[in-house]
């Protein structure tokens, strides 16, 4: 989440920042931006609690197998489709000259999607997952129809109706929740309850938010703005930054489904949300705070240094603390799940470790992008996903059953180390300009 939070701003340039610092002496400007970052993350964490709702649903109703199948397939599918997103939503928010059709975004969508498809075929087919194939598939299917309604949020923030996009969120997680529930409960199987979620996304998409923007559709004029490469080179980095992101916290589940199993993997998925309430704080600070440091950065170099310092010690501490209490959490894991998720407090930990280190570097990475400095982040992550992988190819195997959670440990660490040497070079190049 909050790394979608950073992504989010990665758009937002100097001249936008002027403007900004321009609007906080009346306050309309700061108040309409907090209104949008509530709105916002009110989306975010209806898309962290449906996301969590089934896989509690998953992990009560089903076996650890199970819940490792549904792991992998999403790991399979969402690097792929993430990247064919190419956050055109954010190019929509942010394309204050209109040089870019909503038409002209779906056109681009439409193909990306279907290269996705193609190498999502091609990878289940060439590799030993091909028993995963029905539910990649519909894993893959939802992940296309959240891409299509992505770019209805899109022009729906363009016009502020964030109320909007976040009530369609709301609506969409608690559909898609009740009817993965409902199918597994009286299925058994985990493709009928992959399907229900899916219809649950395809019926938002076509009563709430593809109504929602008609007449914004109806408006725009698909003969006017830049062209399909134009757009492409706007567009394509910041997929592929997602992409990266989305490989980062894969990559372990590939080592851990391959060399301990399906079983080892849903322990591994499902005690990983617990990290998600942690992200949930980091990012509600940062998305609150990334409108005021774009600002600071401008106007006070030392008060932008200074809040970003805080923020940072206040992922750290919100970490530490959880970390802290693994042995509780580990008891409510039982609870909530099944009394064996109880039974493994240590890769729980590890898991705890890895979300205090990922909000560390998401807030630096926030300051760094608010300041329109966010250039080295592809390579930071780039980096990051590489010695995730190393680790995993020298330490995962059945003897090491932490070692996918260590993995994710890593990477995140040097994701918070990139960002914070881009933070140290960010703040050298404002010393020499002020």
């Amino acid at each position: 989440m909050l790394n979608q939070s950073m992504l989010s701003q990665s758009m937002l340039s100097q001249s936008d920042t002027t403007g900004l610092a321009g609007g906080l002496a009346g306050g309309l400007v700061v108040e309409s931006l907090a209104k949008a970052s509530a709105w916002r993350l009110t989306a975010g964490l209806a898309a962290a609690a449906g996301q969590w709702g089934q896989m509690m649903a998953l992990a009560r109703l089903g076996p650890a197998e199970m819940v490792g199948r549904y792991a992998l397939a999403l790991s399979l599918a969402s690097p792929l489709l993430l990247a064919a997103n190419l956050q055109l939503r954010t190019v929509l928010v942010t394309d204050a000259a209109g040089r870019f059709s909503w038409r002209r975004c779906r056109s681009i969508c439409g193909w990306a999607t279907g290269v996705a498809w193609a190498a999502l075929a091609l990878l289940v087919a060439t590799t030993g997952w091909r028993r995963q194939a029905l539910e990649t598939a519909l894993v893959a299917a939802a992940k296309s129809i959240e891409n299509a309604a992505d770019l209805h949020h899109g022009l729906l923030e363009r016009e502020q109706r964030h109320a909007l996009g976040a009530a369609a969120w709301v609506a969409k997680s608690a559909l898609a929740v009740a009817g993965f529930a409902a199918a597994l409960y009286w299925t058994g199987k985990l493709w009928p309850a992959l399907a229900m979620a899916a219809a649950a996304h395809a019926l938002v998409l076509a009563l709430v938010e593809r109504r929602s923007t008609r007449s914004a559709r109806a408006r725009a004029n698909p003969s006017v703005g830049g062209s399909i490469a134009e757009l492409a080179s706007r567009a394509v980095p910041l997929g592929m930054v997602v992409a990266l992101i989305s490989l980062l916290a894969n990559i372990p589940r590939w080592f851990v489904d391959r060399r301990q199993g399906p079983e080892a993997l849903g322990y591994l998925a499902a005690l990983g949300c617990f990290p998600l309430g942690l992200q949930a704080l980091i990012g509600a600070a940062a998305q609150a705070a990334t409108a005021r440091l774009a600002v600071l950065s401008l106007a006070n170099r030392m008060a932008f240094q200074e809040l970003a310092g805080r923020l940072a010690w206040l992922a750290a501490g919100a970490g530490g603390i959880a970390v802290v209490a693994t042995p509780w959490l580990a008891e409510v894991a039982g609870a909530v799940y099944r009394p064996e998720y109880a039974s493994h407090p240590a890769l729980l930990g590890w898991l705890l470790v890895a979300g205090a280190l990922a909000g560390v570097g998401g807030i630096l990475g926030t300051a760094v992008t608010a300041a329109g400095h966010s250039a080295g982040q592809p390579g930071v992550y780039a980096a990051a996903a590489g010695a995730s992988a190393l680790y995993c190819h020298w330490r995962v195997d059945a003897q090491h059953p932490t070692a996918g959670a260590q993995a994710m440990a890593l990477g995140a660490a040097v994701v918070a180390l990139g960002q914070g040497c881009l933070m140290g070079r960010l703040m050298a190049c404002l010393r020499r300009i002020g």
